[in-house]
């Protein structure tokens, strides 16, 4: 089939028709990655697609594209397909192809009557969130520029899998918490956050233009503290009394009082008053000077507190933290848990005492804030992102273990006033992530909390950098591929590899048992052919040369332990012909022969007792010729005979051992 003309140079194919070309685009607002034109193979025209193409230094949700895929046609842009591709220049990248933007974004027109925001955005908005809520689905990136209108007037919410939840979005569209935690650390997002960012939304469309929206991140949240999230966006400007009222609900810093989906919809339905109180603050009379400027909330003393370490630690040695709460914000519950964060045994046993205790007080202070600790600000459900994000770009994780070890998550969850039920499963995965960094073995440590925690990462292995490994299954072509190579290491499961495959091949972590807990070179090595032939067995592909040589190499230390030399041989050429093969499983078979073992084991035996035996005779022999028994003998003619059954008998139990135990 002929080709357009017109057609840019290409620069990558996915599968056997989306052809990612040289053309590129703008990136749309709320992704990240680069943008490039895409045509079809079996098409003579230019459809309106485009790729996002990314390297592993990028957060893709790629657990989330089967969901986003199936809200497609409840109001969400999802790819039409995804992959990794082979990229120009030897590497591979991840691409996510995508349909023609489905409409321009809200944020295009200035702004928006109360009948069009009421009438016309509002209905399809909520319908579009009580979608989400039903598939137990959160955006997490919602806002004027990433929710676009079609022009039957349809919402579409812009894609969310190029980057983590809220990574891209500007702190006025996120709640005080999620815009206090760093970009990649803000974690999964909960419906009630996509409810804010529409209110906030809702806001800028209403009154056309926000001057909250050219402030730094840092000066939305303090304005938030201070005004809270309605006083702080709207400013100086004023809504309408009923569409105030709405708004006012949506953007409650509490999230217990913020308005549900069902109080939005009883809204639209009745335009009845709900009674919603706007937020009133009094301030506190006297506030704690940290770096020369005084705070009279806790939550941005806590985030002061955070930055200035020193600071902090002479209020809290002090005590001048402890009787500010008490006579000043007159806070019970807040003086009990500080005290509670001071007075656990945990500190008295960690050399980094004075780190680990303002983390716990920032905590105290403001529980449903992030978990601050030595620079970091991250979310309990974003520390396993935030942890790739580290490894991704070659940046020390070391606070990030220290978060794990030191089980600041757990303070964290403690003392949670509620907890949904990904709360709790991701305390669960917490703590054995705990477990993982305690032990120092392959497969744990670290690296095996990185893939636990982030389920979307791809293998960070060094070795592997040029590749783009998700599944398991694509790791045999990467560790094919490595072996070819002259600067290969010596072993092909590294502890990110065998972490990685730990994590994500649950049905062939049994195979890799002894891989785990083994120290001995040998038993390291069966236990990595034991997993690798698994997989080869479930995925393919029938043929694995460049691994099962490599492989072949590894394994030697395991065939060393067999006792007779004649097997050692002809096991080592038997493998050999094998891996000639790239049958993993058959080198397997051959290595693992149980039947071969126990010959094996059973003959070194019985030649052992026949040696002990030999050894014994030789022995009585020996005992024969005591000092001077030559002299009293009958002219030493028994000599000869003793002599010889000596040498006759250490030299059949020195041809036994050889044959058994010979080089």
């Amino acid at each position: 089939m002929s080709q357009p003309e017109d057609r840019p140079k290409p620069l990558a194919k996915l599968r056997d028709d989306y052809v990612i070309s040289s053309a590129s685009l703008p990136v749309p607002v709320g992704s990240r990655g680069e943008a490039w034109k895409v045509f079809q193979e079996s098409s003579n025209s230019i459809p309106d697609l485009f790729a996002l193409t990314g390297t592993s230094v990028g957060c893709y949700r790629i657990d989330a594209i089967e969901t986003t895929r199936k809200l497609a046609n409840s109001g969400l842009f999802a790819p039409l397909d995804w992959g990794v591709v082979d990229w120009p220049g030897k590497e591979q990248r991840v691409a996510l192809i995508f349909p023609k933007l489905p409409g321009t974004p809200l944020a295009q027109k200035r702004r928006y009557s109360d009948q069009d925001i009421v009438g016309t955005i509002l209905p399809p908005m909520v319908a579009m969130l009580r979608a989400f809520a039903e598939a137990g689905f959160a955006h997490g990136g919602l806002g004027p520029a990433t929710i676009y209108a079609g022009s039957s007037g349809e919402l579409t919410a812009g894609e969310c899998i190029s980057a983590p939840p809220s990574a891209l979005q500007p702190a006025w569209l996120q709640t005080i918490e999620r815009g206090m935690a760093s970009p990649f650390g803000r974690g999964a997002a909960q419906i009630e956050d996509d409810i804010y960012a529409v209110g906030a939304t809702l806001a800028s469309l209403s009154l056309g233009s926000l001057s909250i929206v050219e402030l730094p991140d840092a000066e939305v949240i303090a304005l938030k503290i201070e005004r809270g999230s309605a006083g702080a966006i709207t400013g100086r400007q004023q809504l309408s009394g009923g569409l105030g009222e709405l708004i006012r609900g949506m953007l409650d810093d509490d999230p217990e009082q913020r308005w549900s989906l069902h109080t939005i919809q009883h809204w639209i339905a009745g335009r009845r008053t709900i009674g919603h109180q706007a937020w009133a603050r009094q301030k506190p009379s006297r506030g704690l000077v940290v770096n020369g400027t005084e705070y009279f909330d806790v939550r941005s003393l806590a985030e002061a507190f955070s930055k200035y370490p020193a600071d902090a630690m002479k209020l809290i040695a002090n005590d001048e933290l402890i009787k500010w709460v008490k006579r000043t914000l007159k806070d019970p519950a807040l003086v009990s848990r500080i005290v509670n964060a001071v007075n656990m045994p945990i500190l008295k046993s960690r050399s980094s005492t004075e780190a680990l205790l303002i983390a716990r007080i920032t905590i105290a202070m403001h529980p449903a804030g992030p978990i601050r600790y030595l620079g970091l600000s991250v979310m309990p459900s974003g520390i396993g992102t935030q942890l790739q994000k580290a490894m991704a770009a070659g940046e020390s994780p070391q606070s990030l273990a220290e978060v794990i070890s030191c089980q600041l998550p757990k303070y964290w969850f403690n003392l949670q006033s509620a907890l949904a039920n990904d709360n709790l499963t991701q305390m669960k995965k917490l703590d054995q992530a705990k477990i993982y960094l305690d032990k120092a073995g392959s497969g744990l440590g670290l690296e095996r909390c990185l893939y636990e925690l982030a389920p979307s990462s791809p293998l960070l292995a060094q070795e592997l950098t040029s590749k783009f490994i998700f599944e398991s299954h694509a790791l045999l072509q990467g560790l094919e591929a490595l072996s070819e190579r002259n600067d290969k290491p010596a072993f092909p499961l590294s502890r990110h590899v065998a972490a990685f495959l730990l994590a994500r091949d649950t049905q062939n972590t049994r195979a890799f048992g002894r891989f785990i807990a083994a120290r001995d070179p040998a038993e390291v090595a069966l236990g990595s052919l034991h997993g690798l032939a698994g997989l080869q067995t479930r995925f393919g592909p029938e043929k694995l040369p460049g691994l099962a040589r490599w492989l072949e190499v590894a394994v030697q230390p395991y065939i060393a332990r067999f006792h007779n030399r004649d097997t050692r041989e002809i096991l080592r050429t038997d493998l050999q012909k094998a891996a000639g093969t790239g049958n993993l499983q058959a080198m397997l078979n051959l290595v693992e022969n149980a039947a071969m073992m126990h010959r094996d084991k059973d003959g070194f035996f019985q030649a052992t007792l026949e040696y002990e035996r030999l050894e014994f005779q030789a022995k009585g022999l020996r005992d024969q010729l005591t000092p001077g028994a030559l002299l009293h003998s009958e002219a030493g003619k028994d000599v000869g005979t003793i002599v010889a059954g000596i040498l006759s008998t250490a030299i059949a139990a020195g041809i036994l051992l050889l044959q058994w135990k010979g080089a």
